[in-house]
């Protein structure tokens, strides 16, 4: 725990998951205050940096400066990077998985309501956290892990949807994917189309608030058109929106509008207001 945090309390490189004797390590962010009813919402912030670079340490940190004063406890985990020669999929969705599964099994302990959990993610961070919220699968071509993770909605920076298409449009994304996956879409076509949430979208997939530079020739704005596409075509509830003049380090909330707080915050409650209403229905 980090004393110096003032009213909230950090925890820091919590061990959650190990793969082939390597931890990874998540940090936990808690608001000062009261817990209150049924607990506070959880966002799992996933860091960005092309799937082989950065740390939980920056975005973490970053997250909790704009949702603490909210409400939110924010949980930053680390997980797998590729490098060359060594394709880091698909453990790092895997891992990302586990990150949920630990949240909702302490849930009690961090004050957290395991119905209200948030993935947000930045570049690569937000292409893991769209996977997250597309249905899941445990077919063991689709999801090796075999696990069901469960979060209520999806905020997302600039996220790559459809890895083969990027492929094609960015060179730099394009070998940052090559690297990644293990190879080009013509020599692992199937995991391409795996990693693509746009392609893995389908009905029961939750909601999602996509963010793109409009000006973004990393990640170009079309990867978040063709999310916001797939959720359409799949009655899925989504906004997309396009920041004129900015590119792709959005550098949320440091180098976005403040005004995208609110905005967000106004869309998670409507999801969770309609989830409630179904629940009601049901």
């Amino acid at each position: 725990m980090d004393p110096a945090a003032g009213s909230m309390a950090v925890y820091r490189n919590i061990v959650y998951t190990s793969n082939a004797g390597r931890v990874q390590k998540l940090d936990v962010y808690v608001p000062g205050g009261d817990v209150p009813p049924g607990g506070r919402p959880v966002i799992l912030a996933i860091h960005g940096g092309g799937w082989r670079k950065r740390t939980k340490d920056d975005y973490g940190a970053r997250v909790a400066s704009a949702f603490l004063s909210e409400g939110f406890v924010v949980v930053a985990p680390n997980y797998q990077l590729s490098r060359k020669g060594q394709p880091s999929w698909p453990v790092n969705l895997e891992q990302v998985e586990t990150a949920v599964d630990w949240i909702k099994g302490r849930a009690s302990q961090y004050g957290i309501n395991p119905a209200r959990v948030v993935a947000m993610g930045e570049s690569a961070g937000a292409n893991l956290a769209e996977l997250l919220g597309t249905p899941p699968r445990s077919d063991a071509e689709n999801n090796s892990s075999g696990m069901v993770s469960a979060v209520s909605a999806v905020v997302a920076f600039s996220g790559p949807s459809d890895l083969n298409s990027l492929y094609k449009a960015s060179p730099r994304a394009g070998a940052a994917a090559a690297r990644f996956l293990g190879g080009t879409p013509s020599q692992v076509p199937d995991l391409y189309s795996a990693a693509s949430p746009a392609l893995q979208e389908r009905k029961g997939g939750v909601p999602m608030f996509l963010v793109h530079g409009a000006v973004d020739d990393l990640v170009p704005l079309a990867q978040s058109m063709e999310m916001a596409a797939a959720l359409k075509q799949f009655e899925i509830p989504y906004q997309l929106v396009v920041l004129p003049g900015l590119g792709h380090d959005l550098d949320f909330p440091v180098g976005t509008p403040r005004n995208l707080i609110p905005q967000i915050l106004e869309f998670l409650a409507g999801t969770w207001k309609d989830k409630e209403s179904q629940s009601l229905t049901s």
